[in-house]
């Protein structure tokens, strides 16, 4: 290895400056070989992960005096001086958002937004079962209706005394028999209410009378009547006091739970006593006449 660096460093002088050989030492010993040192450069490596630009500043090597014994000058070290790398502006960008975040987002969103899709579910507590619709009892006439003048066939003075023909419905569960009362409200003093027709124990079954009612105790299909104001059984017609205005004719049924010890020919007060505690319902059909 030293012979080598000799030789090198005798090129080296030889193509510079051009060098002399030197004379041979006196000593009978074998001239020592001259030996030159070269300094391994040193380079600062730049941090990773940038690059470095490296500036080799300078790299001389000596000139060996002639006659000399020639030697190697160490070289000048090569250094580098790492550049810090230009700064480059980092994009600002959001943070990302975290689990939590995230989750209160959607939390506050399902809140604030409104779903237009969505459906109000309501969550029924209970079904009220409906109690069954009582249907009233109703009465009606073929002859008149609520309010309107009784025709002329159907009254006393004037008409023919033939009594109208009626129809009911809406009975009560429980109805055993059925009553008529038809009274004039608007009679004068000595007679209100004045009597017109009493019949009582007409079966459940029945649901109307005809029209036209035989003056009998019996009445066909069922029924028993009574007497009216004068004391004649069955039906009497409206017969007003002339110039005593419009007088209103109540036809008043009764359902009952009952059938009636009662005998033919009762009067009005003999029936109403007879009916208390017993009435299942009750409705009025009213028809007006004047003379």
């Amino acid at each position: 290895m030293k012979l080598k660096l000799a030789a090198l460093a005798m090129l080296v002088c030889t193509l510079v400056a051009g060098c002399t050989e030197a004379p041979e030492p006196t000593s009978t010993t074998s001239p020592s070989v001259p030996t030159m040192s070269v300094a391994t450069p040193t380079v600062t490596a730049a941090a990773t992960p940038t690059a470095t630009q490296l500036i080799v500043t300078a790299t001389t090597v000596a000139t060996p005096t002639v006659g000399a014994t020639p030697t190697a000058t160490s070289p000048t070290a090569v250094t580098s001086t790492p550049i810090p790398p230009a700064a480059t502006p980092s994009p600002t960008t959001a943070p990302l958002p975290t689990a939590t975040s995230l989750a209160t987002q959607t939390a506050v969103l399902a809140t604030t937004t409104p779903n237009p899709t969505a459906t109000a579910t309501v969550v029924p507590t209970a079904t009220p079962t409906p109690s069954p619709t009582a249907v009233p009892l109703t009465l009606t006439s073929a002859a008149f209706v609520e309010g309107a003048r009784i025709p002329a066939q159907n009254v006393r003075c004037g008409g023919q005394n033939v009594s109208p023909a009626l129809t009911w419905s809406g009975a009560p569960a429980g109805t055993q028999t059925f009553a008529l009362i038809v009274e004039d409200p608007d009679a004068p003093v000595a007679y209100p209410p004045y009597t017109h027709w009493v019949i009582f124990n007409m079966p459940s079954s029945r649901a109307g009378l005809p029209s036209g009612v035989p003056l009998d105790n019996q009445i066909a299909g069922g029924g028993i009547q009574g007497t009216e104001e004068d004391g004649t059984i069955g039906y009497a017609g409206p017969c007003p006091p002339v110039g005593h205005g419009t007088h209103r004719y109540q036809f008043r049924l009764y359902a009952v739970d009952t059938t009636l010890a009662l005998s033919p020919g009762a009067s009005r007060g003999q029936l109403l006593a007879a009916l208390q505690g017993h009435v299942l319902a009750q409705t009025v059909l009213m028809g007006t006449y004047s003379r």
